[in-house]
């Protein structure tokens, strides 16, 4: 499996190090579940390593397909908006991860029903834990196209 690096923050080393992790541990008859980014993960390991240690996979709220807006994908994301959050994350990435979850998590209808404080505290520590960089790099992925995904 990779070590924390300076790049290799895209769905071709997340992808590698999941087979590396599925051979290790002689995983057979797993459940993937791939959430948000991880749909990528998913739909890549698969396309790649096919279905010998999987028998079943979920996608939850993927990006994939193809979450860039471009003259083909019309409902996607402006690419502007990727820009401004590596900004808001180069600038100051604490108070970025701070509107980012409240957002994500819908806190201003959400909070205190259907989410804790504590929850989407726990979700920005995690976050500002993680690798400065690979949390940047991480946005460039989200722009993968999957739509032609095929086995390799």
């Amino acid at each position: 499996m990779s070590r924390p690096p300076s790049l290799g923050y895209d769905y071709e080393t997340m992808t590698e190090d999941l087979n590396c992790l599925m051979n290790h541990l002689d995983l057979h008859e797993a459940a993937l579940v791939g959430f948000s980014m991880g749909a990528g993960e998913l739909a890549r390991y698969l396309g790649k390593y096919g279905r010998d240690r999987v028998t079943q996979a979920v996608i939850i709220s993927g990006i994939t397909p193809y979450l860039l807006k471009t003259t083909e994908n019309p409902i996607g994301v402006d690419g502007g908006v990727f820009k401004k959050i590596q900004a808001g994350l180069v600038a100051d990435r604490p108070a970025f991860l701070t509107g980012f979850f409240k957002d994500f998590y819908n806190v201003d209808k959400l909070s205190g029903n259907r989410i804790s404080e504590q929850a989407v505290h726990a979700s920005w520590l995690a976050a500002v834990l993680a690798s400065p960089k690979g949390t940047e790099d991480c946005v460039g992925a989200w722009q993968t196209d999957f739509r032609r995904l095929t086995p390799y």
